[in-house]
């Protein structure tokens, strides 16, 4: 009997997760599947995530009836200018998932997983590769091989510092305050709204929706605007409610679910946008570890990509390596890269659009009703191939 291909994943966000689940449910008899968390218990950090044609993926690992029961599905998108309406857009697609809080998804692909492929309180120090296999060396002392190992640990990846030649990530020029509350503080549920307004020359774009539903509800609220200062892009940098409130009176003084949403916000966190430099390749120098996710392409959140992209990136190649296809890195590169760089340039563009004023921001409000439902047709494309 052929041995079993040993898989390492580093890092536990959802492209790590899903890979893991693809990895067991598909590769039960090809591979032997191993995740590396470097806390020594079940965190997030960040807020909602909206998965949009990720959902098919979810279905298939048997995961969408229970993803459904958590998350809201909105049927409407409505975007404004200055307070005049823009354009709607319909989201109400079988193929669209819904929007979910990141702790949620997390906590539902964990419980399907078999708990001896988890290892908590493994923080990666070190990697070494040859031509036979992968040495991963971690805080606690323990020494572990594999054949194949997979970056999974986002922009900060440890395993993308020690194998290639990235540079780091990049600021992107905006900054993001972001606002989240327990308390229903949104009308309806069932709507995604998207304000540009426009402040002493300056643009901003304001969003509010709702993630998850019963009792996983939760409204959100988020400013956007183009900034310099480099803010940490860490979840865990915090701004106090009355600086918060003071920015929001100056920009949006008659956004009622902006105001409420901060009045009882638990947190609002205060995030720098940052960009991977575009990686010349995602193998390695002896093709015995890639990157997923946010290692591979982090990517700014105005097309709502990023965790689609990496659920995306776990499911191509959890399929490539449960076939044990002996080019399965080198094939994921070739039908992921390409499309998640093109999904990265499009996202900060959108930025600057949703930020821009004067002429442009007339521009923008006349092309949007047009390019947008085609952008999010073109986005929300089926990641599945035939027969899949």
């Amino acid at each position: 009997m052929a041995s079993k291909t040993r898989v390492a994943i580093v890092g536990s966000g959802i492209g790590g997760l899903v890979l893991a689940k693809t990895l067991t449910q598909y590769g039960a008899d090809t591979v032997e599947v191993k995740l590396y968390e470097a806390w020594d218990e079940w965190k997030t950090r960040g807020g909602s995530l909206g998965v949009q044609q990720a959902v098919l993926i979810l279905e298939r690992l048997g995961l969408r009836e229970t993803f459904d029961t958590l998350a809201n599905r909105p049927s409407a998108g409505k975007y404004y200018s200055d307070g005049k309406e823009v354009t709607d857009v319909n989201l109400a697609d079988p193929d669209f998932g819904g929007i979910i809080m990141r702790q949620d998804l997390q906590k539902l692909v964990v419980d399907s997983l078999p708990p001896e492929v988890i290892f908590l309180g493994h923080k990666l120090e070190k990697i070494v590769e040859d031509d036979k296999e992968v040495t991963l060396t971690f805080a606690n002392g323990k020494v572990e091989k594999a054949d194949i190992v997979v970056g999974a640990d986002g922009i900060h990846s440890v395993v993308k510092k020690e194998l290639f030649y990235s540079g780091e990530p990049v600021h992107s020029g905006f900054r993001l305050i972001y606002s989240c509350s327990r308390v229903p503080c949104r009308e309806n549920p069932d709507e995604v709204h998207v304000n540009w307004n426009t402040s002493d020359s300056t643009g901003y774009h304001i969003m509010d929706w709702t993630a998850g539903k019963g009792d996983k509800r939760h409204d959100v609220c988020l400013l956007m605007l183009r900034s310099d200062e480099p803010i940490s892009d860490k979840w865990d940098s915090t701004i106090v409610k009355d600086k918060l409130k003071e920015l929001a009176a100056k920009v949006a003084p008659d956004h009622k679910t902006l105001h409420a949403a901060i009045e009882n916000a638990e947190m609002c966190f205060d995030w720098g946008v940052y960009i991977q430099p575009v990686l010349k390749s995602w193998v390695s120098p002896c093709k015995r570890v890639t990157l997923i996710g946010d290692a591979a392409h982090a990517t700014a959140p105005f097309m709502g990509q990023g965790a689609n992209m990496a659920i995306l990136d776990a499911w191509r190649l959890g399929r490539l390596l449960a076939d044990k296809d002996v080019e399965a890195l080198k094939k994921y590169e070739a039908e992921r890269k390409a499309s998640a760089e093109q999904v990265v340039k499009m996202s900060s563009f959108m930025g600057s659009m949703y930020t821009t004023t004067g002429w442009r921001a007339t521009l923008r409000n006349w092309v949007v009703p047009f390019a947008l439902p085609m952008a999010m047709r073109k986005a929300r494309a089926s990641p599945l191939k035939e027969g899949e």
